[in-house]
């Protein structure tokens, strides 16, 4: 798999080489892994593993019948892949299901037949130096925390935040505020109808995430000691309703929706870097042209002046002053 940027500079081209230097510092089993990087005049090759299995979300809708077990596997993989990536200062800030990744074709999955993911796409994700929070409101509507739409400081909870919208997904079929119907809640609800197979560890796991106060929410650490990732042989393994109800094209849309949004927010970001790029080189031309304006009228004021000293004078030192004067000129051109 290739990925192509365009060799740019400015603020896109940083986050372009940002995104890439991360890539290349994760090495685990669950994160999509850099091969090598080439760089031309105009563009910069990424070659990254084949994924061949698609998309997790795309996985989900065309699944006829998740169980809960396949659910906890694909958590699971998930959340080992954040804990690697938190315990390296880093957080991703766009964890959804689109970039959650199959290794292998559904059919050919791996462990007893379920799927092996990898996360991509690190293009919102940055390093945190100790002791430093994030502020930048990055991220997808729907799998964004609190925090981060308060335009507060945050951490490395904010991916917890997000897995918690991604369990629920994959349990439910839509987002934890929102029902089957299309209405909203300030707080996550299990309807009987979809969550009634489904076990309350798994609920509590939701609870535990899906939390406003990010001091209240589990850790990597703690989300991987939860009882739900980790009794799943001594538990009935239920089909859930996620797979049905996004079947549905509107659910399909909702989520689509969302992810469209979200594409455009980026572009819109990226055009308004770019704009203030731009904005900056013609403010610093402006500047140069101002200073050197104000060099050019200081050098004439300079040699009227030597001028008027000549003619009351005997005329000595006019052609050394006005070499001066032009000297001066070119300095600051």
């Amino acid at each position: 798999m290739v990925a192509l940027y365009s060799s740019q500079r400015g603020a896109i081209a940083a986050r372009m080489r940002a995104e890439i230097e991360i890539s290349m510092q994760l090495k685990h089993e669950h994160l999509i892994k850099v091969a090598d990087v080439f760089e031309t005049k105009s563009h910069v090759y990424v070659i990254m593993e084949c994924m061949e299995g698609g998309e997790l979300f795309d996985y989900v809708i065309e699944k006829s019948s998740l169980k809960e077990s396949e659910a906890v596997a694909i958590i699971k993989q998930i959340t080992l892949a954040l804990k690697f990536m938190h315990d390296k200062g880093i957080i991703h800030r766009d964890l959804k299901p689109e970039n959650v990744m199959l290794r292998n074709a559904p059919n050919e999955s791996g462990r007893k037949g379920r799927p092996f993911i990898k996360i991509i796409d690190f293009g919102m994700s940055k390093a945190l130096s100790p002791g430093r929070n994030a502020q930048s409101c990055l991220g997808t509507p729907g799998y964004m925390a609190p925090e981060v739409l308060e335009h507060k400081d945050y951490t490395s909870s904010v991916d917890m935040y997000s897995l918690g919208v991604v369990s629920y997904i994959l349990l439910a079929g839509y987002m934890p505020l929102q029902t089957a119907e299309g209405q909203w809640h300030s707080r996550v609800i299990f309807p009987a109808e979809e969550w009634a197979e489904v076990s309350d560890e798994a609920k509590d796991f939701i609870n535990k995430l899906v939390v406003y106060d990010p001091t209240k929410r589990m850790s990597a650490d703690q989300t991987l000691a939860h009882p739900w990732l980790k009794k799943v042989k001594t538990r009935r393994d239920s089909t859930l309703m996620s797979s049905k109800l996004l079947a549905n094209p509107l659910s399909r849309k909702d989520l689509r929706t969302r992810r469209s949004s979200a594409l455009m927010d980026m572009k819109d970001d990226m055009k308004s870097a770019l704009e203030d790029d731009i904005q900056a080189v013609r403010e610093m031309q402006e500047e140069l042209i101002k200073r050197n304006s104000r060099f050019e009228e200081a050098a004439k004021a300079k040699g009227a002046l030597d001028d008027d000293d000549d003619d009351n004078g005997d005329g000595d030192g006019d052609d050394d002053d006005r070499k001066s004067a032009k000297r001066s000129k070119k300095i600051y051109v």
